[in-house]
């Protein structure tokens, strides 16, 4: 004190132990500042008590949670920073209390990281706002798992997935706080996608196939629904295409629905979804139709271009199609059913 007097110092202490009348123990982080007169002379000194029990027991909990791995803080520590993944802990406060390096990579780089900021001062108010409700459930108590997007280097997206373990005080009496692990999930995401996209690519022909028509269509018939628009399924089948195969055998066949696959291709529009149901049976998707003649006038013309023969190496045949066109603009059909009156 007589230091803070003689050059008008700050004062911080450290955190020490105090007695309540109940005999409560609690944990004050005490401050001295010297408040001076016109003179320049201390006329007061200003004393400021913080309780930090709370947060020392945050700290308490979350060190017996790494002792609970059998290993030691720092080698705890020194395992968490050569991780890839974003581990950290955040108290009830919402205050980071623990963090790897990669906290440090990718909120302030060049600094010494988060520890003692709250998670909105770190993440900024508009992220805060959509992680928010995840934090809520996490200091409920609820083990949270999601997915998040942000903008990496070079403008490539990246995934993450981000996990919330609540971390129970020491006598199980409330959540003290929770455990973050975020996970770059990036190429994992993008793996996981062109895997579906090949499970629903034909063979064959290099359209989609039945699984991947009925999620597309599905899909459509959702957006139509939601903004009533006109949309149509065309179903429709080679005809003669058996006689073909019989005759010339199956490799002039699977030519030939090669070839009845790319003039549907390019006689519909490019927003168009042509699949191939199997066998010799194909399906057009068509979305944002202005008039169910727009879609009447492409299966005409659909029929006129597959009567053109068909030159299959030393062989050329003639086939024709039959289209069975339903349109859809909003309801509770579902997609079979929409299917099955193109059908008929």
């Amino acid at each position: 004190d007589q230091a803070m007097l003689d050059y008008a110092m700050v004062v911080d202490l450290p955190e020490r132990p105090v007695s309540r009348p109940d005999g409560t123990l609690r944990y004050l982080h005490t401050m001295s500042v010297p408040l001076f007169d016109a003179a320049g002379t201390v006329e007061y000194i200003l004393c400021i008590a913080e309780d930090v029990t709370r947060r020392r027991e945050q700290d308490q909990s979350l060190r017996e949670a790494l002792a609970a791995l059998g290993e030691s803080e720092a080698r705890v520590r020194t395992i968490a920073d050569a991780l890839p993944a974003m581990i950290a802990y955040i108290d009830a406060n919402q205050v980071y209390r623990f963090h790897n390096f990669a906290y440090v990579r990718q909120f302030h780089a060049g600094t010494g990281g988060v520890l003692g900021a709250t998670v909105r001062s770190t993440i900024g108010e508009e992220r805060y706002r959509t992680l928010e409700p995840y934090i809520r459930r996490a200091l409920a108590g609820e083990t949270v798992v999601f997915e998040e997007y942000d903008e990496g280097t070079g403008g490539r997206d990246v995934a993450w997935e981000v996990t919330y373990i609540p971390q129970p005080a020491s006598d199980g009496a409330g959540i003290v706080g929770f455990h973050v692990m975020r996970q770059d999930i990036t190429s994992h995401k993008r793996e996981k996608k062109q895997l579906m996209m090949l499970s629903q690519i034909d063979a064959l022909t290099g359209l989609t196939n039945r699984a991947g028509f009925f999620q597309k269509l599905e899909s459509a018939m959702q957006n139509s629904t939601a903004k009533s628009a006109l949309m149509a399924v065309m179903y429709m089948d080679v005809d003669h295409f058996k006689p073909v195969n019989d005759t010339y055998g199956h490799n002039t066949g699977d030519a030939l629905l090669k070839a009845f696959s790319g003039r549907l291709t390019h006689t519909v529009r490019a927003s168009d979804t042509v699949a191939r149901l199997g066998g010799d049976e194909f399906t057009i998707i068509m979305e944002s139709l202005g008039r169910p003649e727009d879609a009447s006038a492409i299966a005409a013309k659909i029929v006129s271009v597959v009567q053109a023969p068909f030159k299959l190496g030393d062989v050329s045949v003639s086939v024709s199609t039959s289209i069975g066109l339903a349109f859809f603009q909003g309801g509770l059909l579902e997609p079979e059913e929409l299917l099955k009156q193109a059908d008929m």
